[in-house]
């Protein structure tokens, strides 16, 4: 391809290969500015002929976009917040079932028994799973990156958590669930057992809430990239 100007025009000739024909384009520089100005000039009349109307639809149309967008970053961390304030809850929970009554005598003494053997349960058992865990952890990280790796580690960190919890919460409220209905008759006690497994809920949606709402800010801001 060869260009050269000439009277105002540029002339652009093309080879073909494999053949002793070119063809010659001439373009009109003047033309070609013209052209410009024309459209330009469209675009200023376009815009001066908007009515108030018109210019109202596009300032609120813009308006609407810059409050979707911030509306949209306040919404990413809304997951998070969420469950941290549910963990708040629970907590406030577990100390008002505590200010129940244990008893006396040896309901206390098998009561304290109880919560011993199940937290001796729950060690051994978070310790194997620890071994299983964390050789998945090493898979996931070969073979699927360390995103998914953290994921996997933060997803079975919130689980174990939940589970730590809702079953410390469970055998210190059985023993006061089963004094409340001794002295004050089944209203008593199931008021004590439905505080004490809303615990175990909250945790569990809380910790949810929160692992996503940190995987969330972390890895996207685009919920349909993850």
């Amino acid at each position: 391809m060869f260009q050269s100007k000439n009277n105002g025009c540029l002339k652009i000739t093309f080879h073909l290969k494999g053949a002793s024909k070119s063809s010659n384009f001439f373009v009109s520089a003047r033309k070609l500015r013209t052209e410009n100005r024309s459209v330009h000039k469209v675009h200023e009349d376009s815009s001066t002929k908007l009515t108030p109307q018109s210019r109202k639809k596009y300032i609120f149309r813009d308006a609407l976009k810059t409050i979707k967008g911030k509306s949209m970053q306040v919404s990413h961390l809304l997951p998070p917040i969420i469950g941290a304030l549910g963990l708040v809850v629970a907590m406030y929970i577990y100390k008002q079932v505590k200010k129940f009554p244990e008893g006396e005598g040896k309901v206390v003494e098998i009561g304290k028994q109880i919560h011993l053997g199940a937290m001796v349960f729950m060690t051994r058992e978070y310790k194997m799973l620890a071994i299983f865990a964390t050789i998945l952890t090493v898979l996931l990280f070969i073979f699927l990156g360390w995103a998914t790796a953290f994921c996997f580690v933060l997803g079975a960190l919130a689980s174990g958590t939940a589970g730590y919890i809702g079953m410390n919460t469970a055998t210190k409220a059985n023993v006061r669930t089963t004094t409340a209905a001794h002295n004050s008759g089944p209203a008593a006690a199931l008021t004590v057992a439905f505080f004490g497994g809303s615990i175990m809920g909250l945790c569990v949606a809380a910790l949810g809430l929160l692992g996503l709402g940190i995987t969330f800010i972390m890895f996207s801001g685009n919920p349909e990239s993850l």
